[in-house]
This record gives C-alpha cells, structure tokens and sequence, in this order.
C-alpha cells in the first residue's frame, strides 16, 4: 500500500518540476523582451516556492519508503511471529552492564554473546507458543514515524496468533503507552492499565481493565512479571541513567522475560548479552545501572540510596509562590541530584525563563531556579554549560545584484549545542527579500554564524537524516522534530484540518489547556472548529475539550509552561473562523 502512495508523490512532484520548467521558460521571454524586475521577479519568487514543495514531495516520498521498508522488515524479524525466529541485530553494547555504547555493526561482539539465544531457549519458545500477554514501555516523547511502523506491524503480528484476545499491558503514562493502547484497541486486544500513582504524565487511556496505582518502579516490574514478551521503544539507542523505560527493558532480561526493543529509526534491537534471570548477586543498581559499592543478594537492595524508591525525593522544581517557595501541583521530584541538575539547566538553556519565575527545592532550602542553574558547580554537575544570549551578526551578498546583506539575531543555550538560523534580509539595493539560512554552534567563545544550504545530518541528536534536506526548518529526524507532536485547530475538510485557517500546538497538552478553559467560559461551543491530532484523527474541538480525560489533563501542568493563547490569538487575527458565526 505504502509503495502506491510513494508512486502518487513522485508524480505530484514531477507535475510540480515540469510547471517550474514552463514558469522559468515564460520568465526568460519576458526577460528578453526587455520587461524589468517588477515583473520577473514575482515569477522567480514563485519558482523558489514551487521548488520548496517539489523538495517536500520528494523527500515525503523517500521517507515513506524507507519507513515501509522498515517496517516490512522489522515483520519479518519479529520474534513470536510463526515461522521467524529471532533476529540477530543486538543491543548497542559497551563495557559494563549497563548496554551503553556504540552499534556492534561497528566493532567485534564475541561468540559468547551471540549464542545466548538459543542458550536461553528463545528460539523455542517462538516456535512453541505464541504471547498472549504483550508487555510495552517507552518514552514519554512519543514514537518517532518509523518506531511507531514498527511497532504496529509486531502488535499485528501478535494479534494474528492463535485464538482468544491478546493482552496488552501498559504504564499509562503519555507517550508509547498512549499510542500502544490505541494502535491495539483496533486489533482486539484486552487492554490492561497500570497506572502509577504520580498523575502527573499519566495519559487516562481507556482500559478494559485498570489495576490499582503503584509506585513507579513496582508498576514497572508488575508489567514485566505479567507479560510473556515486552516491547520498548526508548528515547535513544543508547541506555540513559535513571530512565525508567531502560529500567524496565533491564528488570525483563534479569527476570528472563523475552525482551524487543524498537529504535528510534524502527530497527528491532535484540538484546544478546547473558541474561540475568534467577541471579544469586546484584553487583547494578536497578534504577541508575551503576555499579554498587558491595554486591548484594537481594533485589529489595540493589538500589543506591539516593535511587531507592522507598525514599523521599529530596530535590524538586516548579513554579514560584508568594512565600519564594514551589506552588502547590507544579512541582516535579527527583531523587537524584545529577538528573536534577541535568533537567533543571537543560529547561533553562532552551526556554526564556525569568529570575524568580522557576524555584529549585534542594532538601529543605528553596532557591531562584536560574540562579542555581548559573553557579559553575551546578553546571559542572550536570555536564552543560549554559551559554547567555549573545547578538549574532549574519552577513552575506543578495543573489540578485550583490549587495551585502547584514543582520543581527539573538541566540542562546548550551555549550556544544549546533542551533539552526533562518532568517529574512531585504537588500537595499533592490529591495529584493532574500532567505538567509544557516547553522550557528554555542561555544564558551561566542556563537558564529556559518552559512549553510543543505544538511544531511539531525541538528539536534546529529543522527543522518532519511534524505539531506535545503531547508533548515526541516534539518530535524523524525525523533527531534518539534512538529511530530503538533496538534491543530480549524475546520476539517475531509479528514484533515485546512492549515491555511488553522492555529497549532505544540502538544495534546498545550491544546487541551486552552480548549478547556475556553469552554469553560463559555467561548468554545460544539460545531465551532474542529480539531486535528498528533495522529492525523479528527473531530469537534467542543466534544474533544469535553472528554473527561483531556480535563483531567488540563489541570495539570509543567514547570514554566506558559498558558497557551492560540485559540484567542487566531479570533483576534482572524485566522480562525467559528462555522456557527
């Protein structure tokens, strides 16, 4: 199916690519009947437009066909599915235990470690029988376009094997769990919740069944000990510290639960290190990974203090109150203080944030969030070092008479962070507009900007990108794109909303903040708009804003997350439109 639609881009780009030809031919006679650059030049302005969008069909084209390539092929080496046995692809190993490292397709991986499959009795188990329990846990981001082909065609597989509903068991949290729970429900799975007992990320998926909430690590483990097979889909190949996705995938292989992991880029990652499953010694501590001071013979002890989830979180952020404290239900906890540090200044060097807006809790004394961020020991602990906002000059020649064209914009964050820049220059001397794009790397010198007109890699993770792209706003995979999570407001026309006559959000949570409220006070009514989901669904914005669960997750909120306007915003410009006016 997805080779048709490949086939359909490749030709609307053709279409665009031979108008461009026609366009450019009827701008050359003009210009050689002498007609000036009053005339020509909304032409060549078009023809820059029109090879923007035969750039995007063509590249829409190359990603849907590595993405079904994908998942054709992550089917064919899923383990469970009858006649397959598992894939061979393993784990990013390093040394130690905890998994982190580079991909063994780039150095050795010893025998040992490549014949723990059938050691372990993996291959008979897919051959003998089928899970009926399917376990998930992923990140909180959300599936990237080739994890989440991926992962559907393994939850289809399950679905197909033998008689009787498959269950599906989940965190409930946003995120994979969320979209997991949905994929399944129209495949005939039994859905099972295990919520925890933080509201805070909880999604409020409809189960079939919802267990009673559980401490974050207890319900990880309860998913594991009740699953024939788990399923993660991590932020990164790469196991993280404290995450509690690589938690879950590390308590499965210690309990001997089959485990796959889906990439970010939809490759099926097979874990070939020994598994752990009965061992008489835990030398790792089960939420970090780190190595323990001693070894100790129960998993009731193998957790560092400050990583024991029987202990108070001593450190916590959120919004400031009157008393220069955390105001109530806007603060999030952590036990250890690196991942603290790591959150706290990673939030700061991406957002505006004001003194006194943000307070950080460490133990009992309560400190400005942007001041503690800014002492050097903070930053050394957390490994970033923030860069203030700096001027940026950006010169270069216009393309139509050559001019030098300068400009100035302001730039910030963390050092060894690559930002890239886009923005419009009117030369003097033609009065031509003219799209400067390029990249600028934050260092402890100073940012500089370096022209550039193609990127073949991510500017954020610097992972190689499906096709190398021309427009800077589009140098981001599939993981980092800010846009995979957008939602829209408008009127659909089909099933899509016309974006043309559409306000955006960055994520369910922004647009349900300010669908709610608007309802609440009587400014959003049902037949209004319409609204479109990160998942391409829509419906009527008022019946959206009116589900039970979209409220209970707009009373809650991040640290610094500013209200969103977008809706009051798009009236008061009149890009939006009520059907009912």
């Amino acid at each position: 199916m997805y080779q048709q639609a490949v086939a359909r881009l490749i030709r609307a780009a053709d279409q665009v690519a031979e108008y461009r030809g026609d366009l450019g031919a009827f701008a050359d006679t003009l210009a050689g009947k002498k007609w000036g650059a009053e005339v020509t030049g909304p032409i060549t302005d078009m023809d820059t437009r029109l090879s923007a969008l035969e750039g995007t069909y063509r590249d829409l084209a190359a990603q849907m066909k590595y993405q079904g390539d994908q998942g054709s092929a992550a089917y064919e080496q899923a383990p469970w599915v009858p006649g397959n046995l598992l894939a061979q692809e393993p784990y990013p190993t390093g040394t130690g235990s905890t998994g982190m490292g580079e991909s063994p397709s780039d150095q050795d991986v010893d025998d040992e470690h490549q014949t723990v499959d059938d050691e372990h009795g993996m291959t008979e188990l897919v051959s003998d029988r089928q899970p009926r329990r399917v376990g998930v846990t992923g990140t909180t981001r959300g599936l990237t376009a080739e994890q989440r082909a991926t992962l559907h065609q393994l939850l289809a597989g399950y679905a197909g094997t033998g008689a009787g509903a498959v269950e599906l068991r989940h965190g409930d949290c946003v995120g994979v769990d969320a979209q997991a729970a949905e994929m399944t429900r129209g495949l005939g799975f039994r859905i099972v919740g295990h919520p925890d007992v933080d509201p805070d990320g909880r999604a409020y998926v409809r189960c079939d069944e919802s267990l009673p909430e559980q401490e974050s690590a207890v319900r990880n483990r309860a998913i594991v000990d009740s699953s024939d097979v788990l399923i993660g889909c991590p932020v990164a190949d790469q196991e993280w510290p404290g995450s509690g996705t690589w938690y879950t995938i590390n308590y499965a292989r210690q309990s001997g639960t089959p485990v796959v992991v889906v990439s970010p880029s939809g490759r099926i990652l097979h874990d070939t290190r020994p598994a752990t499953g009965g061992q008489d010694e835990f030398t790792h501590c089960l939420d970090c990974h780190e190595s323990l001071d001693v070894p100790v013979a129960s998993e009731d002890q193998a957790w560092h203090p400050e990583c024991d989830p029987d202990t108070p979180p001593r450190y916590e952020w959120g919004e400031t109150n009157r008393a220069g404290k955390i105001k109530r239900g806007t603060g999030e906890t952590f036990r250890r203080i690196r991942t603290f540090a790591m959150e706290v200044l990673d939030h700061i060097a991406t957002t505006e944030v004001a003194y006194g807006e943000l307070t950080v809790r460490l133990g009992d004394t309560f400190m400005d969030a942007r001041t503690w961020a800014e002492l050097p020991e903070t930053q050394a602990l957390a490994g970033i070092v923030l860069i203030p906002a700096r001027p940026v000059t950006v010169t270069v020649d216009c393309t139509t008479c050559g001019t030098p064209l300068t400009g100035t914009i302001e730039v910030r964050g963390r050092a060894g962070q690559t930002l890239g820049i886009a923005k419009e220059l009117t030369c003097r001397g033609c009065r031509r507009k003219q799209l400067v794009q390029g990249n600028v790397p934050i260092t402890a010198a100073g940012p500089e900007f370096e022209l550039a007109t193609e990127w073949a890699r991510c500017l954020t993770c610097g992972g190689s990108l499906a096709v190398p792209v021309d427009q800077v706003q589009r140098a981001y995979c599939a993981h980092c794109n800010w846009q995979v999570n957008r939602c829209s407001l408008g009127t659909a026309y089909g099933t899509r909303v016309y974006k043309a006559a559409a306000a955006g959000y960055d994520d369910v949570l922004d647009m349900a903040l300010d669908l709610v409220d608007a309802a609440d006070r009587g400014e959003l009514a049902e037949g209004d708009f319409d609204v479109e989901l990160p998942d391409r669904t829509c419906m009527d914005a008022y019946t959206w804003a009116s589900c039970p669960e979209i409220q209970e997750l707009a009373r809650r909120n991040e640290p610094g997350r500013p209200k969103p306007t977008a809706l009051q915003d798009g009236l008061a410009k009149g890009r939006l439109k009520r059907r009912r006016s």
